[in-house]
């Protein structure tokens, strides 16, 4: 019936040329028939391709259909991953203000623990100063102490010479003679 209905189509267009048109106006009755054939043909041809236009259309909807699923799954990974990568630089920005506040910390911690240093570095520097000023001030005295003694002594001498005779030294000899026997028991 197709191949009939095709023959039609195709013969009918012939036909209507062979048969001309009118003389002396427009030839309504060829442009009538002429309508009605296009409208014939385009009807067998739909009818006879309907099967092939409906698969063509059906895969058609089937890609776009394939597509627009494609399109949402690439869209609903590429918002996981934004999100992803949207939380990492979350926590990395969290990280990075609680690593800044420790390293505060730290350096706090650094400050007072040199602080402490050098506190006990002024503290043990100041005693070994306050020792050395000691010893100093004891080797001081010590040597003026010895000085002093020396300078008595020489004034003592001095004032010995001057004043001792030469019978006093006899005297003073023969006493200290007469001390060591009897210190000796020689009597």
């Amino acid at each position: 019936m197709r191949r009939s209905l095709l023959l039609i189509a195709l013969v009918l267009p012939g036909v209507a040329l062979a048969s001309g048109g009118e003389a002396g106006g427009p030839p309504w009755s060829g442009i009538i028939f002429h309508a009605i054939n296009l409208a014939l043909f385009v009807g067998v041809v739909v009818w006879l391709t309907r099967n092939a236009i409906k698969d063509s259309l059906r895969s058609r909807a089937a890609t776009i259909e394939e597509n627009l699923e494609e399109s949402n799954r690439l869209r609903r990974e590429a918002q996981a991953r934004f999100d992803e990568i949207d939380a990492r630089l979350s926590r990395f920005e969290t990280e990075f203000d609680q690593m800044r506040a420790e390293a505060g910390k730290a350096s706090e911690r650094e400050v007072e623990h040199i602080g402490e240093r050098a506190e006990q570095e002024v503290a043990q520097i100041k005693a070994g100063a306050e020792k050395a000023i000691r010893d100093e001030v004891k080797a001081a005295r010590s040597a003026l102490h010895q000085r002093a003694v020396e300078l008595a002594m020489n004034v003592a001498e001095e004032q010995l010479r001057n004043r001792i005779t030469a019978d006093d030294q006899d005297r003073l000899a023969q006493e200290l003679l007469g001390s060591m026997k009897e210190t000796n028991g020689h009597g």
